[in-house]
Parts: structure tokens; sequence; C-alpha cells
């Protein structure tokens, strides 16, 4: 059988406070070892202990989680057909990790058409006349997972043999999903469709238990305050609860924590979740963004309510003072609170519960979805706000008609078979008409059939009959990645589609090569394409684009650049296997470069290098196609360059350090504390020190202060291990009080308990293995991999716990995230300083060291076993729930959930843009290019927007008014024969744009430099004066004097030389290397500089102009 995934069911993968089961180990001597810790630890392993397919699927269990994964393991399938969809759904099937594959190819042999749209059938498959599309694409589908089985299905079996298989490729297994991706008569279609509904495949998509209907994560929420209430307040409003009842009241520690969804799935429990509201009146037009209303959320409940009882008895007498509002109702807005849920107490045991309030994990609950047969299917109304679903619909039934009639299917082009198409489906129509929630042509208004008769759209049925036969490469990756995608959704993972998904791109049909076109073939082959990135999305972009025949002219050229490594995470996405493309490559990615491309198509992941794209697609007027995915979610566009890394949930630094309350405080506290200083920054700086302390320290004299100190600290720690010098560790005092005398440890500030070393628990010993083995690895010396061997080692050390004692000084109480020194810093780095000049004099008896890179792919590295023991380690201290391996190596590696079906859904799509793109240059008449284009996928009772672009704008080269303008303007100056000075170019924009100029610098550029600064003008004026006593307001009037001389001359002779002269005076490296002959050969490549300038009108508005260029 095909090996298993065994992280999803390790139970020390899933807590590691349990604790695994005692293993005796029997020694070379004959000894014996007992260990019961370290199974999950990955660093031991070797050889056939690797779990291979564990590590390929990191990405995909970040997004489906353990559970699913292992489900996914028991899903074999079969798939209908080897043309364009099937064989994107098989990729995308066998890359998601399902235990098995059956390929079916109905005998269809392969032929020059199935090149455009079966990336695994070659022109030598052609040629020999007799291979088949299953075939074609067996060893190639096969290379993609060697963990998934994949076969094809033997031309002396049937459709209807097969599926009543109950051992799949050996697996012990039926078929969980039949997926049909080819034409099928109708006869043989039903007879599919019943038979696997009697045997089971299809009952998971006829009564489907949904365990997560949406697949986003679940949140973990610290409870900051629980507060019984013995009489719910007259204002506050809990559903189903009376004025005077009790209610339990619990407050989430974030303030701005939003509970609005799937609070349900908390219901079933001892208590009964509930909703918390505050009854306001509506003249108080309270604002519950505003920083007041945030302000006093974080006040008990008691208070809130008092405050708003307050509020509510001032409005309420003014108004009932009025006498114009007799018999009139007090009008009163009940305002959510988000930050609050009530508990309402079912039994004793929910009392219970609340006895020890620690953290909450969001639910998913169950859903039942119902889902009709394929007969039903083709009778049943599909609903949608365009007519075009309506045609769409009648176009199912009239094909499989027109097979039956004539034992074929359309022909491509063929006249006579789109009119017979036509006539079948308005007999089918006109047949229906009597028949109840049957699907006719009849108008729709506001998505719902009104019953009135409508004409058949013949033009639009007899398009799809002549363009039956036809394949688009776009589509069949999108539908292969929807497919595949419905097939795990049996597994109960995210909400099927309902019934139907339809998307129609007229403006791709000229109806002469196939689909779109001679001009369009002509204008694709000479396309000139640079594809950024060559991860997941780039080799399907790849894939595409070869499929299209994009490229293949004479004057066709496609560019991939990609600096990232492969990582082996990457493989579940792939289907194939630097220069970095950035600020610091422009001397290759000239102006001669971004002029002659056609389109540039981003394949990131990272923000910083598509907002370099982007500006430079801006600059040179140039198409950009851009796209990401993030787990099941999808995005083809881009945001105009405001989209950044900030959005990120930042966690206070005082959290981490001091008070933290959730799993990942832990995880991010272990990787940028543990692992970054101990094995990263410290060696770092520890090996400079060594080979050249003189270096060193003028290197100190560069770091802010709260580096030198940690500097000075982690080279003196490294220097006394080798003298085997020991440490002391300072614990907080058990009872902390606030100067208020409030209790210390309240909310989500948990007491930390210390470690008891006599008795150790196996995460002890986990942690002492990968920590004695990273410092081994930092000197150079052997690791001990063996867990006997090492526990074996530690035993005969007879370890013991040291003996603390309190130090005396006084602990800080901060809860801010100043990260400065205390006062007396400075003297104690001063004396590391003196310390460390002793050894600067013979650094030669001081061991080599070797800083550790983090990789997590690694897992003979001891990285994440390390941080997975630190962050558990400190879990344990302060009471918060162990993590598992995998969520530490997520959080702490930055691992992006990626799926590959969501992967070839949005290829596809950007595909078809791409292909809109192409006609819309190379026919006047298409205008679809500007319109967005939107897919809807429905799930549950809201529909998921799942792709829209956005349309391209042609840029405006000059200015408009200040205040119109957008990222496609540009300020072109050109100068030529005689060079502007910086004191002409800002009076030349001061003029032309009726502005103050504040200063001019370089475009894109974040630091404090520039070409011109106002504020330097302004020193022009400055002067050396006495004040009445004759005593020099400015010490050191000479040096004074001649500074200001100075400083006024510089700036004379910058502002009144060339433009291009300053720019070289204020941005060219000093020091002669790398860099300053890098930027001499861009500079000399151009006659231009792009420049940003700050204003201001008259208003005293501040504005930037957009990016100016100046031609000189």
């Amino acid at each position: 059988m095909t090996k298993r995934s065994t992280t999803a069911t390790n139970s020390n993968d899933n807590n590691n406070n349990h604790s695994p089961t005692n293993k005796r180990i029997k020694m070379a001597d004959g000894g014996e070892v007992v260990l019961n810790w370290g199974d999950w630890m990955g660093s031991y392993k070797t050889g056939n202990l690797v779990d291979n397919e564990s590590e390929r699927i990191d990405r995909q269990k970040a997004a489906f989680g353990g559970d699913t994964i292992a489900r996914l393991k028991d899903l074999n399938v079969l798939i209908v057909g080897m043309q364009g969809v099937g064989v994107e759904t098989a990729k995308n099937l066998i890359l998601s990790n399902v235990g098995g594959v059956m390929l079916y190819d109905g005998g269809i042999v392969c032929k020059e058409e199935h090149r455009g749209s079966n990336f695994y059938v070659t022109r030598e498959h052609v040629l020999e006349e007799e291979t088949t599309l299953g075939a074609a694409s067996l060893t190639e589908l096969r290379t993609l997972n060697p963990f998934c089985r994949v076969d094809l299905l033997d031309g002396n079996s049937t459709l209807t043999e097969e599926i009543m298989n109950k051992d799949v490729l050996g697996t012990r297994r039926g078929y969980a999903a039949v997926v049909v991706a080819t034409m099928l008569p109708k006869k043989e279609l039903f007879q599919l469709n019943e038979l696997a509904r009697a045997n089971g495949i299809a009952s998971s998509w006829q009564l489907r238990m949904i365990t997560d209907a949406t697949g986003e994560p679940t949140q973990t929420l610290a409870i900051s305050n629980v507060e019984v209430l013995d009489s719910k307040p007259k204002l506050l409003d809990v559903a189903g609860v009376k004025e005077g009842e009790q209610v339990v009241v619990v407050t989430v520690a974030k303030m701005n924590t939003d509970l609005r969804q799937g609070m349900e799935g908390l219901n079933g429990m001892s208590v009964t979740v509930k909703r918390v509201a505050i009854a306001s009146p509506t003249a108080a037009k309270v604002d519950t963004r505003g920083v007041a209303f945030k302000t006093a959320l974080g006040l008990p409940t008691e208070s809130v309510v008092s405050n708003f009882e307050r509020q509510y008895d001032f409005y309420k007498s003014a108004f009932d003072e009025d006498e114009g509002n007799a018999n009139k109702k007090f009008p009163v807005r009940t305002i959510t609170i988000f930050n609050r849920l009530a508990f309402v107490l079912n039994d004793d045991n929910g009392k219970k519960m609340l006895e020890k309030p620690a953290s909450m994990h969001s639910v998913n609950m169950n859903l039942e979805v119902t889902q009709s047969s394929t007969p039903s299917h083709l009778q049943a109304i599909q609903v949608s706000c365009r007519n075009l679903a309506r045609d769409a619909g009648a176009t199912n039934a009239p094909r499989l008609d027109f097979h039956e009639k004539n034992n074929r299917w359309p022909q491509l082009h063929n006249a006579d078979d789109s009119s017979q198409m036509v006539e079948i489906a308005k007999s089918i129509s006109d047949s229906r008409k009597d028949i109840e929630g049957a699907c006719w042509a009849q108008s729709i208004q506001y998505g719902f059939p009104m019953g009135e008769p409508h004409d058949v759209d013949e033009k639009r049925i007899a398009r799809y009959s002549r363009l039956f036969a036809a394949e688009l490469t776009g589509f069949c990756a999108f539908l292969g990645g929807a497919a595949a995608q419905e097939v795990i959704k049996a597994s109960g993972k995210f909400t099927p589609i309902d019934q139907w998904v339809h998307h129609d791109e007229e403006a791709l049909v000229v109806d002469d090569i196939a689909i779109m076109g001679k001009d369009f073939q002509a204008r694709a082959a000479n396309q000139r394409v640079f594809l950024v990135g060559c991860g997941a999305l780039g080799c399907e972009y790849l894939k595409g684009l070869a499929l299209m025949g994009i490229a293949t002219g004479k004057d066709g050229k496609i560019v991939v650049t990609d600096m990232d490594r492969i990582e082996v995470s990457n493989l579940s996405r792939h289907s194939c296997l630097e220069k970095k493309v950035g600020d610091d490559s422009e001397d290759y990615f000239n102006d001669k470069f971004w002029e002659n491309l056609s389109v540039c198509w981003n394949a990131l992941d990272n923000v910083q290098a598509r907002q370099y794209t982007d500006a430079r697609c801006l600059f040179y007027t140039k198409p950009l196609l851009e796209s990401g995915t993030l787990g099941q979610s999808a995005i083809t566009n881009y945001n105009d360059g405001k989209e950044s890394d900030d959005n990120e949930n930042q966690i206070a630094m005082c959290t981490l350090r001091s008070f933290p309350y959730l799993p990942k405080h832990c995880i991010e506290y272990a990787k940028q504390a543990y692992f970054s200083d101990y094995f990263e920054f410290g060696p770092d700086v520890y090996e400079n020190f060594r080979q050249d302390p003189m270096a060193f320290f003028e290197q100190l004299d560069t770091m802010d202060s709260g580096e030198q100190s940690r500097a000075l600290r982690m080279i003196k720690a490294f220097i006394d291990l080798q003298e085997e010098a020991g440490g002391s560790i300072d614990l907080m005092p058990d009872e902390m009080e606030k100067s208020s005398g409030k209790k210390f440890w309240t909310g989500t500030k948990r007491r930390p308990r210390p470690v008891d070393w006599n008795d150790p628990m196996p995460l002890l010993m986990e942690y002492l293995y990968s920590t004695a083995n990273l410092y081994a690895s930092v000197w150079r010396a052997e690791v001990v991999r063996d867990r006997s061997e090492f526990q074996a080692v530690v035993d005969e050390l007879k370890l013991e716990q040291a003996i603390w004692e309190p130090s005396g000084d006084k602990v800080d109480l901060s809860e801010g995230d100043n990260e400065e020194e205390s006062g007396d810093s400075g003297e104690d780095d001063e004396k590391l300083k003196g310390e460390l000049y002793k050894f600067a004099a013979d650094t030669s008896k001081l061991q080599p060291a070797q800083p550790q890179e983090f990789e997590k792919d690694d897992d003979l590295n001891f990285h994440i076993d390390f941080l997975t023991a630190a962050t558990n380690m400190r879990s344990w201290n302060y009471d918060i729930k162990a993590s598992p391996r995998h969520a530490v190596k997520v959080t702490a590696g930055r691992i992006i959930p990626a799926l590959a079906t969501t992967t070839a859904m949005v290829c596809g799509l950007v595909d078809i843009e791409f292909a809109n793109s192409c006609l819309a240059c190379s026919h006047k008449a298409v205008t679809s290019f500007s319109t967005p284009t939107l897919i809807w996928l429905q799930a549950v009772e809201t529909s998921q927007h799942l792709h829209q672009t956005l349309p391209f704008q042609s840029p405006r080269v000059g200015c408009p008014a200040t205040t119109s303008f957008t990222s496609w303007d540009r300020i072109d100056i050109s100068y030529k024969l005689n060079e502007l000075s910086v004191e002409q170019l800002v009076a030349y924009l001061e003029k032309s744009f009726g502005v103050t100029v504040n200063r001019i610098f370089l475009h894109g550029d974040t630091e404090d430099r520039a070409l011109y600064n106002a504020l330097d003008k302004k020193k022009l004026d400055w002067t050396i004066s006495y004040n009445d006593e004759g005593k020099v307001q400015l010490v050191t009037v000479e040096k004074v004097k001649v500074s200001l001389e100075q400083t006024k001359e510089s700036f004379m002779k910058k502002f009144q030389g060339n433009v291009s002269d300053a720019y070289l005076q204020v941005y060219r490296p000093s020091e002669e290397g790398e860099k300053q002959d890098y930027f001499d050969a861009v500079f000399k490549g151009r006659d231009y500089l792009t420049l940003g300038v700050d204003c201001h009108t008259e208003e005293k508005e501040d504005i930037t102009l957009p990016c100016v260029k100046y031609t000189f």
C-alpha cells in the first residue's frame, strides 16, 4: 500500500502535553535506557524514518489542517476524459495528495489539436497515431507525487464495471468520487450517475456533512475578564435573558477583536452563547468607531452599563420635557458590543466551567447540504442576474439530444449542426413550458424567472454549437481546479458549489481560428512577456503560455526570473520545475528591456517585489497581470501600490517578553528571543569579534545603544561558555502588585511557574536534546542524533538544579514597548567593552563559531525541534496550551497556506484575461478588456467573490490639476540642449503648478536625502548675532561662522548647478566598489532622472506631484 502520512494521527504532534509511551532501548553494553520523550521530533529521524510525504504538504496542511489531510488519503477518484479539463483535474488531485487517481480516456488517440489543452501530449505522440491521451499523460502524472497512486484504466474495462470496483489501486477501498471531464452520451451519463449513487460514491454529494464551511482558520481568544451579573440590567440586551435574570458576561483580551462570525459553533456546551448589546438613545449619536467608545469598552460591564444609563436618563428626560413628543415613543438604537459574549448558564456544569477562565476556541458548526441528481439538473431552473445563464442552461439538454439523434457531437464551425442545435433547443423549451420548476426560455428580472416567454437566443446557441469541439487553455485550468476542489470537499472541508458554475467570455469569440481568430494568434506569437516569479503560480502560467502558443513567433519572447530556491513544500503545487528584480538589478532590467515588453506578469509572494514591478509598469506604461493565493482565497488584481505587509497582526513586545497568553506569543518569542539571539545573532557577532576585534569595535559604534548592549552581552556569554562559567536566572516575585495595590497577575497576565529539573518531564529532555545539538552545530562539534545515546549521556552527568536566590534588584513592571536600556546600561556596556578588550589582544584561543541560518525545511538541523520545545517550555511556564510541531513550523517559518486547486483556478482566470488583453490590442472594436469580469461561487447563504479584473488605464503624460492626478500620470520635462539648474527646476515647477516646492528627491526614495530642500534654502538668511548684554548667542563664534558659511556655499553650489550634478552629489555611493560601479552603470545607461516632488499649495495643503521624468 501507499505510505500513509503519520503526522495527522500522531498524538504527540497534536498536543505535546501528552506523554509518549515509554520505550526501552537496549544499549551495546547490554544496558537499557528508557525513552519517554521526543517521538514527535524530526532531528533523530534518518533513512526510512523520514516522513517525506508530510514534508511535501506543509503549505497544504496549513490550509486544510491535519484531519482533512488524513481524510484525503482515503479518497480514490475516477476521472473520465483526459482532454484539457480531465488532465488538469488529475494534476490538481495528485498534487493535493489524495489516495489514488484512476484515469479513463475512452480510447481517444492523441491529435494535433490536443496539444493546445493537454500539456503532456507531444508531437511524437501525435505522429505515433495510436497513443491515447491517458497513455501520453500517465508517466508524467505519476512523477508529480510518488505518494499518490495513479493508473490508467485498461482498454478492455468499461466504466460501469470499474465503478463497482471495491479495491481500487490496491487500497481496499472503492471510489469516493467520479469526475466526468468529457462529454458522455445521455444514456451513459445517466447510467453512470445512478450506479455511482447506488454504490455510495455520490452519497457525499447527495447528503453531505460539512465540518468546515469556509476553511478560514479558527481563532483562539484569551478571556481577560468574566463577570457574573446576578441581575441583568435593563439597558443590557441579551437574547432570551429577561431583566433581573442571572447572566455571565465574558470579555476577550483584545479591544478590537470582532466576534461577529461563527459564534454559533460554541452553542451546545454547558452554556449557551449569546450576543451582548446595549440600548442607547438615537439622539446621542454614539460613534462606535471612535476612541471614546472603544476606551469605554475596556471598563467592566457594570461600569459600561452605568455610563449608558446616565446617558439614557439624560436624553430621556429631555425627550419627556418636550411637549411635542407627547404620545411618541422614545427613539432608541441597539449597539452590539463585539468584544463581549454572554454565557447563559444552563446547569451547574456551566458555572464550574467559568471558575478558571483561560481561552476559548471558535468551533466550526456542522452543516448538511443536499444536491439533486444529473437528470433533475437538466430540468431545474438556473437562476441568475444575467440572461446568459438562462440560455446556458438551455444548451446542456440540446447537446445531449443532439448526440442521441446523430450519434456524434456538433462539429467545429459546422453551420448545419448549429442550426439543428437551435431547433432542438426551441423544441425542448416549448415542451417544458407547462412543467412546474423546469428550465425553459423565459424572461428573468432581478435574478428570478418571470414565467413570461422569451425568445431563445439563437445566436448564442448556434455559436455554442460551432465552438463545441474547441478548448481554451484558461477555461481548462479553471474548471480543472474547480472540479478537483469539489472532490476535496468530500472530506467535509468547504461548502460545495450549488449545482452550477457558469462563466462566459463573449469578447474572446471571433469565429475564425477555432475561437479567437488569426489576428489573435499572430499577435500572441509575437508577445514579449516578462514573468516575474516561477513558483507554483509561475509554473502554471508558463504551462498556459506554452499551450496558447505565446512567443512562438520570430519577435516573441518569454523572460522568466525568480530569486527563490525550491522548497520541499512547494512540490505539492508545482507541476514543473536568478536574476532578482529590484533596485539592484536595473543594469540588467534596463530601459531597453522594459520598453520592449508587451506585458509584465507577476507570480510573486511578497509585497515589496510586487510594488516594484507595479511602479515599473506605471513608469513604462506597460500592462501588469497580477495574482496571488492564500489557501482557498485568491486575488487577481492589484490595488494601485497601496498593499503593505503592515496588515499582519503585530504583537506588542511587552506581551512577548513578559505577559504571553496565547500559543502564538510563545512561538514568536522562541523564534525572536531564543533562536535569533543565541543561534543567529550571537554566533555572528562573536565570530566577527574573534576574527577581527578592532574592526568589530569600529562596527559597534555604528549600532544603536540597544543593539550594542545585545552584541556585547552575547559575545561575553559565548566566551564565558567556553570558560565553563555559570549564569543566573531571575524570576519575578510570586506576589507582584501595582502601585495602586491591585494584584498584578490578573486578566491576561498569567503568573509564570518555575520548572523542577529534579523531577523532569519529557518536555525538558526534548529541550535539552535540541538545544545541546544546536550548540554543537554552532561550535562545529559532532551532534548526538541518537536519542538513547543522548539519554545515556544526560543520565551519566547526574545534573542537579541550581539553587536560585533573588538578586535583590528592582523588577521592571513596565507594560510598554520601550526597548531602551535602563539608565545604567551605558556604564555596564563600558565595563563589558573593557573585559572584551582583554581578549582582543589574542583571540587565537577562542573557538570558531558557526551562526545558524534558520531553515524550516531541513528536519535534521534541529531548528524546528528546538523552536517547538522552547515554545512549549514557555507555554508550560505560563499555563498556555502546547503547540504541535507543525503549527510552530507554519508560524515561525512564515509558511503561506497554499492549494494546488486554488492556484490552478486563479491561473486559468488570468490566462483568460491575458487573451482578453491581446484581443483588446489587436481589435479596436473589442471593448471588454475595459469592463471588469466577474465570477461568483456560491457558498452557503452568501456569495464569495472569486475573480475580478480591473481595466487598464492609458497613461497621461503631463499633469492635470494638482488635486486630481492618479498613479498613471507623469510629468515629463526635457532640456537636452541646456540642462536646467536645480534653482530653475524649482522655479519651473512652482510656476507651472502653482505650488511651493518643499523637497525634490529621487522618486521612490524613503530616506531623508534630497536634491533640494527648502529648509536648507532658509539657512541662507541665518546670521550670527549678539544679545543686549554683549554675550554671544552661539558658542565658539568663529567655528560656527565657518560652519554656517560652508553650509551656505555647499547649498548654493548644488542649487545653482545642474540637476544631474546635484543627483550625483546626493545619491552616488561615496565608497568605491560594487555599489558605486553599479550606480555608474545605471546612470550612464539613462538620459533621464525620475524625481519626486513634495510641495504645498497656497492653502498650506501638503501634496506630492506625480513622478517627474527629467530628461537631460
